[in-house]
């Protein structure tokens, strides 16, 4: 099974909450917030976190499963061999999934000003054709399909994306180190200006939703803070 939860914000937190959310992560995570500059980017990075920490929780981890969190030699975030999960945010959207069976990739596209031509140096001579003759929704579809499997893979630019063969829109076969791999994938219901898929190494026959509206007020409690005392937008 696949549980995968997202959440969008629509505002920057004020100051004051910002920095009590930090304070709910590690040491560590503060770490990897603050280094952004833009304030999207740094909540983007903050509510990715949460989202795992609740993801952990429904698959029996304590809330400070995040103090052992810590990305692999390729850049994944990883606890332990028991479960694989994973992180992807685009505009003012966060997506995460976990998964106790196999490996497990997500990405999430707000629908912009992307062409083919501009990731023609990951596209086939097949794949290029065809995006110029259809419509935005397919160049998104079939790059957030690409992006996840990297993502699952764990291994980024080690994997030319070329080698990734789209069969059917959800599956996919991967030719790595003479071996072919089949990967399959899941569609993420979200709005309409967003595109977001899961990838698996297993067929997995069911995706649970997670909802996340409460994740600053869970996030808080879990800090033992009083929320009613708290402005939670500027």
């Amino acid at each position: 099974m696949i549980t995968f939860s997202c959440f969008l914000y629509r505002q920057q937190l004020s100051n004051t909450l910002f920095d009590v959310l930090l304070h709910c992560l590690p040491v560590h995570m503060r770490a990897d917030v603050c280094r952004y500059r833009r304030w999207e980017d740094r909540q983007n990075c903050l509510f990715g976190r949460l989202l795992l920490r609740d993801l952990l929780c429904t698959e029996g981890y304590s809330p400070d499963s995040l103090e052992r969190v810590h990305p692999d030699t390729g850049g994944k975030l990883v606890l332990d061999d028991e479960v694989d999960f994973n992180l992807s945010h685009s505009g003012n959207m966060v997506l995460a999934a976990i998964t106790r069976y196999g490996r497990i990739g997500v990405d999430v596209e707000l629908m912009a000003d992307l062409h083919p031509e501009d990731i023609a140096v990951a596209l086939r001579p097949d794949e290029l054709e065809r995006l110029q003759r259809e419509g935005k929704e397919a160049l998104y579809a079939l790059w957030t399909r690409k992006e996840s499997l990297v993502k699952a893979r764990g291994q980024g630019l080690a994997i030319d994306v070329k080698d990734i063969c789209l069969r059917n829109g959800n599956r996919a076969t991967l030719r790595i180190d003479g071996v072919s791999e089949t990967w399959y994938y899941q569609h993420v219901p979200l709005p309409s200006e967003y595109v977001a898929v899961l990838c698996t190494s297993q067929l997995l026959p069911e995706a649970v939703f997670l909802p996340a509206e409460d994740l600053i007020d869970r996030a808080i409690w879990y800090a033992g803070i009083d929320v009613t005392t708290l402005p939670f937008f500027v």
